[in-house]
């Protein structure tokens, strides 16, 4: 595993399928993470005026040397008139990092990604059971099935 520095980032997207879009268009490369589109309310300056309408962001990872890339992508792949991206540095627990260095690690090589459909799975249990299925923070994901 390499020990590689990652940054959050957020891109403006005007609504959830652009960001969906972007998501595609960035993890097909393995610039990104891939991540949710969050959307809501929002006001701003744009031209001088106050504007307020529903505005979304696409939140993902990057690792840092991918940033000049994933930003000509992004910019090719927005609808946006200006695509706004921001990175932030973080920290995260080992399990995060771990999983962030095996998508990442040796994108270069790695066959292409593909999509699996899936439905998260809830299910109510007895407190004392949840750590029976929340895998720990040691960065461990030699257990994790898929």
């Amino acid at each position: 595993m390499s020990d590689q520095n990652f940054l959050q980032v957020f891109i403006s997207c005007e609504n959830t399928q652009q960001g969906l879009a972007l998501a595609e268009a960035l993890t097909e490369q393995r610039l990104a993470f891939g991540g949710p589109v969050f959307s809501g309310p929002a006001k701003f300056i744009w031209k001088d005026v106050i504007t307020e309408q529903d505005y979304s962001f696409l939140v993902t990872y990057t690792r840092s040397d991918l940033k000049n890339e994933l930003t000509r992508v992004a910019e090719l792949a927005s609808a946006e008139m200006v695509c706004m991206i921001s990175f932030i540095q973080f920290e995260a627990n080992q399990a995060l990092l771990a999983y962030l260095n095996e998508a990442f690690d040796q994108r270069e090589t790695k066959p292409k990604l593909h999509t699996m459909a899936a439905r998260a799975h809830t299910a109510f249990m007895p407190f004392d059971e949840v750590k029976n299925h929340t895998l720990s923070s040691t960065g461990d994901l030699s257990n994790l099935k898929y």
